[in-house]
């Protein structure tokens, strides 16, 4: 059976069992939240490595930015740190 796309809504629960019942069968499905949905994200770049992510994220949280993940990123490679980090900030509501 090919795939059937859905357009997210609030009843998704109501169109997962409409389509279970028209097609008689188990199927598997898949929730990916929109684009418009999804937190912002930013990277920053420059600093050392040797920098902490608690450090990162009590000096944004002192210039008022509203913060909700730091991460670290590293080498696939290697497992090395990397002097990346990747800001994922607070959904606004």
């Amino acid at each position: 059976m090919p795939p059937i796309i859905v357009k997210y809504s609030d009843s998704l629960k109501g169109l997962i069992a409409e389509i279970s019942k028209k097609f008689h069968v188990e199927t598997e499905y898949y929730v990916i939240t929109p684009k418009n949905l999804r937190p912002p994200k930013a990277v920053l770049k420059g600093l050392p490595v040797s920098y902490n992510v608690n450090e990162i994220s009590t000096g944004l949280a002192e210039l008022g930015l509203q913060i909700d993940e730091v991460r670290q990123l590293t080498n696939l490679k290697t497992r090395a740190l990397i002097p990346v980090w990747q800001l994922v900030y607070k959904n606004p509501k």
